[in-house]
């Protein structure tokens, strides 16, 4: 189910957000339950939320959840799913970076999920996110380094280069765009990525004074277990040695918590 459903992901938008539904269902749920974060009568903010496939996920664990992207199309979407399944979560078409008043403050968590590495500033925008987290609050933060081995969002599945491991950095520039699918909306998501590696967010976290309280780095990551049932692989003494860490780390996955003073 899992396998075809990421195959066919790219096929339509409702697609995409039934395959986010299950992503966060079976990778990111079990890692923060994992961790201890309880979802049951929690107050959660997910940045970034697409079609609203992960809200959706959060809702029925008995989160409250307010979803907010800066693509208005996945909001219309992520507003109609909620309208058909009967779901409370509210949803707002806005930037992380400038947050409307009415999305409120003081949410016990926020969901940060391969998003990072597409806006400008991830500092600022971090700021942002931690302006609406409640004091001793937490912020859940995913993202593929940009020199591991998909980390250019090379995968597409109409794509050859993904079958191309790393070819965003032996491949010249020129030849590289050329082997990805010609779709606007896939460059333009592309365009976007901010080249983000371990060692600069974490430079970020301690700029924003802001503790780790658990962080796992994948090999393999659980959403490529989700999608291709290849086996859960974790970074272990890889974390040890900068150079290769980069590249050879598909996920990183960070709990923070925001200081109580």
């Amino acid at each position: 189910m899992s396998r075809k459903l990421s195959k066919e992901r790219s096929a339509s938008a409702e697609n995409y957000a039934d395959y986010e539904y299950q992503l966060a269902r079976q990778s990111i749920l079990p890692v923060l339950e994992k961790w201890g974060v309880r979802m049951q009568g929690a107050r959660l903010l997910d940045v970034g939320c697409g079609g609203g496939g992960t809200p959706e996920a959060f809702h029925e664990k008995g989160a409250t959840v307010t979803g907010l992207d800066i693509e208005e199309k996945w909001i219309r979407l992520a507003r109609d799913r909620a309208k058909a399944r009967g779901y409370d979560i509210a949803y707002f078409h806005a930037d992380g970076q400038n947050m409307p008043r009415e999305i409120g403050d003081g949410y016990d968590l926020a969901i940060i999920r391969d998003v990072i590495e597409h806006v400008e500033d991830p500092g600022r925008f971090l700021e942002s996110v931690l302006e609406r987290i409640r004091p001793d609050g937490r912020v859940f933060i995913s993202f593929p380094p940009y020199y591991s081995a998909f980390g250019a969002h090379q995968h597409h599945p109409r794509a050859i280069t993904r079958f191309l491991p790393w070819s965003h950095i032996y491949l010249p520039k020129f030849l590289f765009n050329r082997l990805l699918p010609d779709i606007p909306d896939y460059r333009e998501e592309r365009e976007q990525l901010n080249r983000l590696t371990i060692s600069r967010i974490e430079e970020v976290f301690i700029h924003l004074n802001l503790p780790v309280t658990h962080k796992q780095l994948y090999v393999i990551r659980p959403s490529l277990h989700f999608k291709y049932k290849l086996p859960i692989i974790k970074a272990g003494l890889l974390t040890s040695r900068r150079g290769i860490r980069e590249l050879m780390v598909s996920g990183a996955y960070y709990l923070l918590r925001k200081p109580a003073g």
